[in-house]
């Protein structure tokens, strides 16, 4: 697909959410980095070929 859009739904948040919980689904982190250093983030995100999210953290 080149685009996609997905709607949230609640049924579909509160299954994920138990996913979570459950800790049968897990988010993969390419990498962290703190929020000011946001444009790192941007640069690294355009890049592309990350395996993982990109999470900017705050203190």
């Amino acid at each position: 697909a080149g685009f996609m859009l997905v709607e949230p739904d609640r049924a579909g948040l509160l299954a994920i959410t138990e996913m979570v919980e459950a800790g049968s689904l897990r988010p993969v982190v390419e990498k962290e980095l703190p929020l000011e250093e946001a444009a790192e983030a941007h640069r690294l995100a355009e890049r592309g070929g990350n395996l993982g999210k990109i999470v900017l953290t705050v203190d």
